[in-house]
């Protein structure tokens, strides 16, 4: 039997309407074939905030678990900025190196937990901004404009202009170089 989703949108695939759905069908299965739908193993909890100076989008960060034994595989789990004390798992009862990643501060580049069966473990963070610009630039463009798929125009940045409290710089392409290169170099 297939199932499929009358979407254009990637982000379907990670709703919580189809997750159900997916679980529906699995659980389904394991009842069918007298599997065990209790799988062994510990939780997650993961409790986190940002704290900018400034209102606006988030970035989304991806949580990396690293085993300390290194028979079990690595498990990357990408959130949502608004996933605050959701609750992952479960995963196999062992000692973690865990990571936070985004495009923020975190403090701790590894915080060590313990994951115990049955169990739920909790690792804080307070996320502040570390200095990366990111983003996209494109053409000016309606929304209704763009379509699933539509090749990027080129677009070539002549130079990128920061100013704020204190700071005015100027990014400029290096001469002879590549397009993706820039001289950080304050202007005079």
């Amino acid at each position: 039997m297939n199932y499929a989703f009358n979407e254009d949108h990637v982000s379907i695939i990670s709703s919580k309407a189809v997750l159900d759905q997916y679980n529906a069908i699995i659980n389904g299965f394991d009842q069918k074939n007298g599997a065990v739908t209790q799988q062994s193993g510990g939780y997650l909890q993961l409790l986190f905030s940002y704290d900018y100076p400034f209102e606006g989008v988030r970035p989304q960060p991806t949580r990396v678990l690293q085993p300390v034994i290194k028979k079990l595989a690595e498990t990357a789990v990408s959130l949502s900025a608004k996933d605050s004390g959701r609750i992952l798992g479960p995963f196999p009862a062992g000692d973690y190196l865990a990571s936070f990643g985004a495009l923020t501060a975190t403090g701790e580049r590894y915080a060590p937990v313990t994951i115990e069966n049955n169990e739920t473990s909790q690792l804080k963070y307070v996320l502040t901004p570390d200095n990366i610009i990111s983003g996209y630039v494109t053409t000016a463009l309606k929304p209704k404009d763009y379509t699933a798929g539509m090749p990027d125009e080129k677009i070539t940045i002549q130079s990128i202009t920061l100013k704020g409290t204190g700071i005015h710089r100027k990014l400029h392409l290096i001469d002879n170089e590549e397009d993706n290169l820039f001289d950080t170099r304050k202007p005079s």
